[in-house]
């Protein structure tokens, strides 16, 4: 790394670090310097994270719907969040899924400062198929 870049890096860590001697500051720059950074852009893991997402929040919704009468999509943010490197729409995708099936909707409160305060939000269920409850047999003999 060059040296103008390396004296960049140490002038973000000087402040946590509270460096007050120059040799040590020179050994620091030092070493970074010797870091080699790869070049080109960072590499997109976009849709692989995206997927992932997605199907995590599909098997949670899953095990929240074994406790739960129905499932929104402010219940998976709340338990399992948004990866800060996916756009806040991503969770739309949740329950395009032929597992989930639209039951209803309900109002949830929006966090400080968003306008409107409360929303419209959509809850779903397991279909039939995904739905374990409904294919018990119970046999009495």
């Amino acid at each position: 790394m060059r040296r103008d870049h390396a004296e960049q890096v140490m002038e973000a860590l000087e402040p946590l670090l509270k460096i007050n001697d120059d040799r040590v500051r020179e050994m620091l720059i030092a070493n970074i310097m010797d870091v080699t950074l790869k070049s080109g852009p960072e590499p997109s893991s976009y849709a692989v994270s995206k997927a992932k997402y997605i199907k995590r929040a599909r098997l949670f919704a899953h095990q929240w719907l074994k406790t739960h009468p129905d499932v929104c999509v402010q219940d998976v943010v709340n338990e399992i969040g948004i990866p800060l490197d996916l756009a806040p729409d991503t969770v739309g995708g949740i329950f395009k899924h032929s597992d989930f099936t639209k039951n209803g909707t309900k109002n949830i409160s929006m966090p400080k400062g968003h306008k409107p305060k409360t929303k419209t939000v959509n809850t779903y269920v397991l279909t039939s198929s995904q739905n374990h409850n409904d294919n018990l047999i119970v046999s009495w003999d």
